[in-house]
């Protein structure tokens, strides 16, 4: 059921999930100016991970500072097994590495709405020395 009603039953209706972007949107653009948006967008399109290196296996050993990978299984985008292999990659060499897992069955919007299950291991890590 959506906020406010069966998004089945009309196009006015949201899905919940649909609701918290568009809240989640707005505190982020309360919060940033939309240069810094232009440029954070642009900045994700030319990224590639492992270059210049050539592979995605080289780039990932430069990685050379402590490292904490949070994800979940449930994750489509970044699925659990993905995230494991590419932290192992990084710890091959001796980079310091935690995984952190989250619970939940949103997938995804775990990473945001089952955040707050890490905070007491990203503040942990944030403050390491």
């Amino acid at each position: 059921m959506g906020v406010n009603g069966d998004p089945g039953q009309s196009w006015a209706n949201d899905y919940k999930v649909v609701t918290k972007l568009n809240e989640a949107g707005a505190a982020r653009v309360a919060q940033s100016d939309a240069n810094h948006f232009l440029y954070l967008a642009r900045a994700n399109q030319l990224f590639v991970a492992g270059q210049p290196k050539g592979s995605l296996y080289k780039g990932l050993l430069d990685i050379d500072v402590p490292v904490m990978l949070i994800y979940t299984d449930e994750d489509l985008i970044f699925p659990g097994d993905a995230v494991r292999e590419t932290g192992t990659i990084i710890k091959s060499d001796g980079t310091p590495l935690e995984f952190v897992e989250l619970e939940g069955t949103r997938g995804h919007m775990d990473g945001l709405l089952s955040i707050a299950q890490a905070g007491e291991r990203i503040r942990a890590f944030l403050e390491a020395k």
